[in-house]
């Protein structure tokens, strides 16, 4: 299963959350957190998103592990990935520019659920993450490309 990083970035000043909209398949297009894949052998889950959000955002932010989500596509539209969601803030002052990944914008965390350009399974995982008080694993499931549920791991 591939493995990936994610974070939930959020200016202190606005409680705005940086997005990336990204330039290549297959989220063309789309606003998407900064995040990417876990390199393994060379990286932990927390060195991984650290990385990422200073590759594709220029920021620098102390990361902290929230959750994991299973992502699962019972009709097979996707293979299934794991999503290790961070979450961070800060100023928003980004020390260097953006990556090759795509342009930054700042989001209001209802815009979240709002936006056909923002992908579709953000708001409830920012939602999920907010109320933990302590990391939690999750599986999500999507039908046809689009999230149709969540549960706790531990209840499969």
């Amino acid at each position: 299963m591939r493995e990936y990083t994610l974070v939930f970035y959020r200016r202190t000043t606005d409680s705005k959350y940086v997005l990336l909209r990204r330039r290549r398949p297959p989220y063309a297009g789309l606003w998407n957190l900064p995040g990417g894949k876990v390199e393994p052998e060379d990286e932990t889950l927390e060195e991984s998103a650290w990385r990422e959000l200073w590759e594709e955002t220029g920021l620098v932010a102390r990361t902290v592990y929230r959750a994991t989500f299973d992502v699962e596509s019972p009709d097979r539209s996707a293979p299934p990935v794991r999503l290790h969601v961070f979450t961070a803030e800060g100023s928003g002052r980004a020390v260097a520019g953006p990556g090759p990944e795509g342009e930054l914008g700042w989001f209001a965390a209802e815009e979240l659920a709002s936006r056909p350009d923002v992908m579709n399974n953000l708001a409830l995982m920012l939602r999920i993450v907010s109320g933990l008080e302590r990391p939690a694993e999750f599986v999500m499931f999507y039908v046809q490309g689009r999230p149709a549920g969540v549960e706790p791991k531990a209840r499969r």
